[in-house]
Formats: C-alpha cells, structure tokens, sequence
C-alpha cells in the first residue's frame, strides 16, 4: 500500500511565515518601545509647567495659570504628523471621558494648516495655535507630545510618542 503524497505547498508559504514572524516580532518591539517611552517621560520641564498663553481656533484666549485648580492635558500635534493621527482619537475620547480635566491641543503649524486639516470636524477640546513663547516654554522635539499637568500647576507626567487607549487615564493626576 503506497500513502499518498502530500500537496505541495503554495510557492510563497515560506515567504508569508517569515513575513508573518517578522510583522509579530516588530509590533512586540514597537510595544515595548513604547511601555520605555513611556516609563522614561518626555519632555524636560520644570516641576512647576512653564506659562502658556495663545488664542485658539475660534480665537478665544486661553491662559494656563487661569485653569490652575484642574487638572490639565497638553497635546502637541501637527497635521503633518503621522503618529498624531494614532494619537489623536485617543486624546479626544480622553477628553469625552473626563469632562473635568482640561485638555488643550496645541498645533505645532499655523491656524490655516490646523483649519484645513479639521475642516468641521474640530475636536472635543480647545486647539490652540503655537507661538513662539510655547515654543519657548514647551521645546517640543517629537510629535506628538503629551504633558499632564496637576491641580497645583505641577508637571505631573509628560510623553513623547503615541499614547495608547487608557494610557492617559493612568496618568490622572
């Protein structure tokens, strides 16, 4: 009795295993960049956040030191930036969730390039225009760029790089 021969496999089955392996060993490399990022923090500010004042979008001013006694949420993004796409709809479901935390974008580009780019679609929190005292204040080297800041006016945690879902629920002063 002869068994038979088992069929041939496809002609690219080996190279879509190594593709596979390879795409599962970089999204652990990318998570775990990311959980170091995220340990090590961002920016380097002082423990008190710096000043901040800038009009936003429907050109209302807005002052850091008038929201202190909240907690506040600083987002820094372009509409050029890639990794501020992954990071924008956490923020913005953030800012749905917590009602009582302040959240403020702060577009790295001027208020044409933000319009454009929300069109009607504005987010759930104030976007603000940068200028160059935040630049100043805030020296913003990577997109996007999360700073937390506490009841106190404290600078409480801040990050460079996408945040994931519920990451910055954790970090609720």
């Amino acid at each position: 009795m002869t068994l038979p021969t088992p069929p041939a496999p496809p002609p690219n089955s080996r190279l879509l295993q190594g593709f596979r392996s390879f795409a599962v060993t970089a999204v652990w490399v990318v998570l775990g960049l990311m959980l170091v990022a995220s340990l090590s923090g961002g920016l380097a500010l002082p423990s008190q956040a710096p000043p901040l004042q800038a009009t936003d979008l429907q050109g209302k001013q807005v002052d850091l030191a008038q929201l202190r006694g909240q907690p506040v949420v600083l987002y820094f993004w372009a509409s050029w930036c890639t990794a501020c796409k992954l990071t924008s709809p956490t923020v913005a479901s953030f800012a749905r969730r917590h009602p009582e935390v302040r959240v403020l974008g702060v577009a790295m580009e001027d208020a044409d390039a933000a319009r454009a780019y929300l069109g009607q679609a504005l987010p759930p929190y104030a976007v603000l225009v940068e200028n160059p005292a935040i630049r100043q204040a805030y020296p913003v080297r990577a997109l996007p760029t999360t700073v937390v800041i506490d009841r106190g006016g404290k600078v409480a945690w801040s990050r460079q790089g996408v945040l994931l879902p519920g990451e910055l629920d954790l970090r609720l002063p």
